[in-house]
């Protein structure tokens, strides 16, 4: 496949015998003929219909194999990183009394872990294409679990705000090189729902990370140790260890799959690089570095991305400490980490169901702005509602809400940025949400200890969740975008097909 946009040089085309070796004509030079472009293979015994069916369970067996192969190191890399980024939540309660430090100093850490995050996030997911994936996001692990390791030792405010701002710096690139490294294996139509699951973790380290930390909190004394230092110290070290595995069993790219039968591999690779082409064809598609810094639909998602991660992020390094002020100031910080599992719990179901709609309905605008703002209307809500189960219901809405639009959002670049450009691209959205890291922690800090309470500090998040949601309610997203891999593929894409028997041919939504 040549590098500039144009032709494509032709193979000839061979008549393959078995359907594991099915492989796709490349695009003609002038124009796409369909039927060209259905994948070669015998009919002479077999209708169409059977071919077609078996057709679409060998796709459905190679991509369970890839789903098997890949996502369950990058689940649990997600889930160490989110629980690495947010124990901080669950020491909190303790360490802010040992170290005496107030909501405003607590709230500034939290948020500079994002100024790191922001700085390196580019660069680094432009240099793990250069160096690959499994070694750069082996660095990227190795790296935070050495920092959030060190975050035991930290003596005061000031060691504990260079010590996030160092932790933001060493996770940079984290999640877009894993959104990069599964653009290489998954298309369009199947990305949003596969990524949700990626996504997931973020929920799921929000249970096991309550589970954890209350368990670890009962450390305290310990080798004179506090409870909150043991916290950081043992979960540091599993990313450490975690970082030997992910080099070791991570493959670069899908032609060094050991999971994957070279027959599967050959025709994963074409398919994929079918639809790059494909992209990469279209005039729309930015595939540099500059076109995609400049594209308007990058900016347009990295905007709505930033105003959802102010309420985010204010949830997530939150969520005890209003808990803790919910069920009552008395409470142990073990207790509100164990409550904190209902708002997790709810998020990690929703975010899944939502984006598997996403994929069956395909459509993605209103399957982020209906979560956005019901959302926003519970975060805005639970400041005002008594009680205890209604609250942390309220609570639950929100951050489910919040968590649910990640699947549908993220699989929007994936159909117009090809190449580094998809790399760079998914980056700088990525710190886009960086800024909303760094601002919905500090509001509600800043604004809990001027007023003393958080309600003023949600109204305002609450009210960026909802622009974020209109936003993308606008977003210039045509449907038509999604047929490209049929239209270049043929029949071999079941969930695409399948979600286009039902899905009318406007673009709007």
């Amino acid at each position: 496949m040549r590098e500039s946009r144009g032709e494509v040089s032709k193979d000839p085309e061979v008549e393959m015998e078995t359907l594991e070796d099915v492989h796709v004509t490349r695009r003609s030079e002038t124009k796409v003929e369909h039927e060209e472009m259905r994948p070669l293979r015998s009919v002479e015994s077999a209708d169409e219909a059977d071919v077609d069916a078996r057709d679409e369970a060998y796709v459905r067996q190679v991509m369970r194999k890839v789903r098997w192969g890949i996502l369950p190191m990058l689940w649990t890399m997600a889930l160490i990183c989110y629980i690495d980024r947010s124990n901080s939540a669950f020491a909190a309660l303790d360490m802010r009394e040992e170290l005496d430090m107030s909501d405003a100093t607590y709230a500034l850490g939290s948020s500079v872990f994002f100024v790191g995050y922001m700085l390196f996030e580019v660069p680094s997911n432009y240099l793990l294409v250069r160096f690959g994936a499994s070694f750069w996001l082996f660095r990227i692990v190795l790296s935070w679990g050495c920092v959030a390791t060190a975050m035991a030792f930290v003596t005061g405010t000031k060691s504990f705000i260079g010590m996030r701002f160092l932790l933001g710096l060493a996770e940079a690139g984290a999640f877009p090189g894993m959104w990069y490294y599964m653009s290489l294996w998954f298309s369009e139509a199947e990305f949003g729902e596969s990524y949700a699951i990626l996504s997931s973790a973020s929920a799921i380290a929000g249970i096991a990370g309550g589970l954890l930390a209350a368990l670890i909190l009962k450390m305290d004394g310990v080798l004179d140790f506090s409870g909150w230092r043991w916290l950081f110290f043992l979960e540091g070290l599993s990313a450490i260890g975690f970082a030997v595995i992910l080099r070791w069993k991570l493959p670069d790219t899908p032609c060094k799959a050991a999971f994957l039968t070279p027959s599967e591999r050959s025709w994963l690779t074409p398919r994929r690089n079918t639809a790059l082409q494909a992209r990469h064809d279209d005039e729309r598609s930015p595939t540099g570095v500059k076109e995609t810094l400049l594209d308007h639909r990058v900016w347009w998602i990295g905007i709505a991305w930033a105003l959802a991660m102010c309420g985010y992020n204010g949830i997530l390094f939150w969520i005890p400490i209003i808990i803790h002020g919910i069920v009552g100031e008395g409470s142990s910080a073990s207790l509100a980490s164990i409550v904190s599992i209902a708002p997790y719990g709810t998020a990690a179901v929703l975010m899944l169901a939502n984006a598997t709609h996403s994929r069956i309905t395909n459509e993605r605008r209103m399957h982020i702005f209906v979560p956005m703002f019901f959302g926003a209307l519970s975060l805005a809500l639970v400041a005002h509602i008594p009680g205890v189960l209604l609250p942390i219901l309220v609570i639950s809405i929100a951050t489910a809400g919040v968590w649910a639009l990640y699947g549908p959002l993220y699989s929007l670049p994936n159909t117009f940025l090809v190449g580094k450009g998809a790399a760079v691209g998914v980056a700088f959205i990525n710190s886009c949400g960086s800024l909303g890291g760094l601002a919905g922690p500090l509001v509600i800090g800043l604004l809990s200890e001027k007023d003393n309470g958080t309600g003023k500090a949600f109204d305002i998040l609450a009210t960026l969740l909802v622009l974020g949601g209109v936003l993308m309610l606008f977003f210039p997203y045509d449907r038509k975008e999604c047929r490209n891999w049929q239209q270049t593929t043929g029949s071999t894409h079941p969930v695409l097909v399948a979600s286009q028997t039902d899905t009318p041919t406007s673009s709007s939504p």
